[in-house]
Parts: C-alpha cells; structure tokens; sequence
C-alpha cells in the first residue's frame, strides 16, 4: 500500500507542476525550461523556513514557522523568483526557451552556492511534514490525504482561469499578440501574470514535494526535471488543464515502468528513464505535437 500510496502522492505534486506549465505553454504560448528552478525556490524556502534539523542552515536560525504560512511564503518567492527574471518575456521563440534554460540553471547555482542559507551540497534535511492538532503526517497514506486536496484547490484554479475570459485573452495572446493588444490588452503584462501565477504554483509544489520526502537539495530541480515537466505537458496535450493530468499519469507510469524491466540494473534506470523520455518529446514533437488530447499543437 505504501508504494501505491506513494506514487499518488508524486502524481498529486506533478500534477501541479504540469497544470501550472500548461498555463504557460498551452494557453499563453510560453515555452518554459525552468519551472523545476521555481519549484527549487520553493522547496528551498519552505525548508529554511520551517526546519528544525540537525544541519540547519545558518541563515535559517532566525525562523521556524508554522507549516501553512511557509507553504505560502514558498509559493511568494516562486512568483518573485518569476517577477525578478521576467525581462525574458520580451524574447519570443527559441530565444525565450533558451532564456529560461540559462533562469533554470542560473536558479540551481544560486541555491548551491547560497551556502549560509541552503547549506550548499550539503542539503537541507530533516524538512518537517504537516502536523494536525499535534499528530504528525508520517506515512505516505496520510500524506495523500494532505497533498490531493491542496493540488485540487491548486488545479480548480487553474481550471477557472483558463475556463473564464481571462482564460479567452490568453488563448487570443498565443495566436496573435496583436489582436490582443487592439482591444487593449497589455500582453506584456498578462505575460507576466502568467509566468508568476505558475512560479507561485510550482513554489507550492516544491514546499509540499521537500516536504515529503524531508530534503531539500539542488540535484531534485535541475533542468532535467524541468524537461520532464514539460514531456508531461506534452504527452497529455497543450492548452488542455485535463491533458496535463493524463501526461502525468502517463509519466509516472512510464517512470516505474523502466524500474521493472528486465536486464537493466538499478544503476542505469535514470540513464534509461531519461533517453525514454527524451525520444518520446522528439516522436511527440515530430507527429503529435497537440499531444493526446491537446487544443494547440506545440511549437
């Protein structure tokens, strides 16, 4: 029970990060590499701000916070992360998704080489779960019954916002910023609402992700993760919030799949995962860039 417990968990917190991004790419036509950086800011917060371990942080003797005001804040510094780049959003196509890749890994040095706040390679361990009225959340089971209703609040959400007019003016950006700025739209500025509400989100994601597994360390949010965020949007289909669930779904099938086949030892998962992953974005990409049952195809 606990594995299943454990993957629905995961499927909880990735379905954030890919309902978020779908905001993003699908809707927006914003083509990110870095929401793994946003959710390491998070993460990285959330554990500074809440830890009671054995390594903490010098810079984080100063605060110990209540577990939902930290969750919170950790989704603020995502959207400020978000704000502080956000003059990437004046580059358009291949030169954007380049920018965001050059935030992602910019992100991730920050967070290794902060070392009087993130403790550097070290890590920040012993990250506290949820507690209700003094009982500790211990295993993943009752974990699950923490993280589902959060994603759910989170994706409802995202769900309203594309589904209402705003939801209209975005999808209108995507196919023509012009249209949008003739009815007077400020599409610089919608952009940027956009790329914070999504940060914020996926700083959420990485304080409930650290949470559970009870570490915080830079190797969890590299730009391979953010690559894998983006296949879940992918495979599930762009400009659909149902879409991202799916490729979630189909991503973490995929990624315990690998684990079980036979001749591949332990050591060559992650290797095997990743090349997985990587040509099924390239087959994606080449002949079904909407993705399963996306509205826009992925350019």
């Amino acid at each position: 029970m606990d594995y299943f417990a454990d993957l629905a968990v995961k499927l909880s917190i990735f379905a954030i990060l890919a309902t978020s991004l779908n905001m993003s790419v699908g809707y927006t036509g914003l083509m990110s590499l870095s929401h793994a950086g946003f959710m390491g800011v998070g993460a990285y917060t959330f554990a500074i701000l809440t830890t009671q371990s054995t390594n903490p942080p010098p810079g984080a003797e100063m605060f110990n916070l209540p577990y939902w005001p930290a969750l919170l804040v950790a989704g603020l510094m995502g959207a400020l992360a978000a704000i502080l780049v956000s003059p990437i959003l004046r580059l358009r196509g291949h030169f954007f998704v380049l920018a965001t890749v050059t935030v992602q890994l910019t992100m991730v040095q920050v967070l290794l080489s902060w070392k009087w706040m993130t403790n550097g390679s070290l890590a920040i361990r012993d990250v506290p779960r949820p507690s209700f009225f003094g009982y500790v959340v211990g295993s993943p089971q009752e974990f699950l019954l923490f993280s589902v209703p959060v994603a759910i609040i989170l994706i409802l959400v995202i769900r309203q916002l594309v589904q209402s007019p705003y939801g209209r003016v975005l999808t209108t950006i995507r196919a023509n910023p012009s249209v949008a700025e003739s009815i007077g739209k400020n599409v610089g500025f919608v952009r940027l609402r956009v790329f914070a509400t999504t940060a914020f989100m996926a700083g959420i994601a990485g304080g409930l992700f650290c949470s559970y597994v009870t570490v915080a360390a830079h190797t969890q949010f590299l730009v391979e993760f953010s690559t894998f965020i983006l296949v879940m949007v992918v495979l599930g289909g762009s400009g659909r919030w149902v879409g991202s669930i799916l490729g979630v779904l189909g991503y973490i099938l995929i990624s315990e799949g690998v684990r079980f086949i036979p001749g591949i030892p332990p050591t060559m998962v992650g290797g095997v995962r990743t090349m997985l992953f990587a040509g099924l974005l390239f087959l994606a990409m080449m002949y079904r860039p909407q993705g399963l049952i996306g509205r826009y195809k992925l350019e």
